[in-house]
């Protein structure tokens, strides 16, 4: 197990990890996409779009006279984006892009997404800025997971805290990633001036024995979690994967993330 990184070296954002997790959520992306195509958009910029998996699921729920536009700072990540789009029958473009450096060279279209990628946003407000209505921008799809809600166990309650204040230590300053996002992104959201037209969290959960669809994500959350922590709650952590392997039926794991749609 490793940080999860993809070619450009950013956590949680290999494309192995990246796959893990959207099949994991699948079911529940594909209903979020699907509140998406209300306000009708006719492009649609991913901004962090990684492999492009979030545009696979676009792709079908969108009518195909919508383009799409995958940016990324990893060239990997979007040659295999690419790669997948053949076979849409869209227009897609795949722009390799440094946001942090140069933010107004996204290009312009009806609906941007921010998903789970403000965690690797410099300055969020400048963001927001260079995509806003003025500049044609329309709507503004927004994803962030909760970094203090994703949680398994069950454990103790002071194995718990013990757990949530180790990742705190080792990754709450990280300047890789900030895994403790979700606020930042709601409150720079909330000067953009925009309307909501809605905004909610949404749940993941799942019981053991987890299913197969699942499984994958599940572990290496716990194995990257587990790489966090001093010996005696990576033992907690290692213990808690061989109760899930052999099935045991008393574990949990649920994970939490804001969303919105704004214009």
């Amino acid at each position: 197990m490793t940080n999860q990184r993809n070619t450009s070296g950013k956590q949680l954002s290999s494309s192995s990890w990246l796959t893990d997790h959207h099949v994991a959520k699948e079911k529940l992306r594909k209903s979020f996409a699907k509140k998406l195509t209300v306000l009708e958009p006719t492009s649609i910029v991913d901004i962090g779009c990684g492999t492009g998996l979030w545009l696979t699921i676009l792709n079908d729920v969108f009518p195909k006279n919508c383009k799409f536009i995958g940016v990324d700072s990893d060239k990997s990540s979007l040659e295999t984006a690419e790669q997948i789009s053949q076979s849409w029958g869209r227009e897609c473009e795949w722009i390799q892009l440094d946001i942090n450096t140069h933010p107004e060279k996204i290009p312009v279209a009806d609906m941007a997404l921010i998903f789970n990628f403000s965690s690797y946003v410099d300055d969020l407000d400048m963001l927001l800025s260079y995509i806003s209505k003025e500049r044609g921008f329309k709507q503004l799809a927004l994803r962030q997971f909760a970094g203090h809600e994703i949680k398994f166990g069950p454990f103790e309650n002071d194995d718990q805290t013990a757990i949530d204040l180790s990742l705190k230590d080792a990754i709450g300053n990280s300047e890789q990633i900030r895994y403790y996002d979700m606020d930042r992104l709601i409150q720079a959201a909330a000067t953009t001036n925009r309307q909501v037209l809605f905004k909610e969290f949404e749940l993941f959960q799942d019981f053991s024995p987890f299913k197969s669809n699942t499984w994958p994500y599940i572990k290496g959350t716990a194995e990257w979690t587990a790489e966090k922590m001093p010996a005696n709650q990576k033992k907690l952590i290692t213990d808690w994967l061989s109760k899930a392997a052999e099935e045991n039926d008393s574990l949990y794991f649920y994970s939490l993330d804001w969303t919105a749609l704004l214009f």
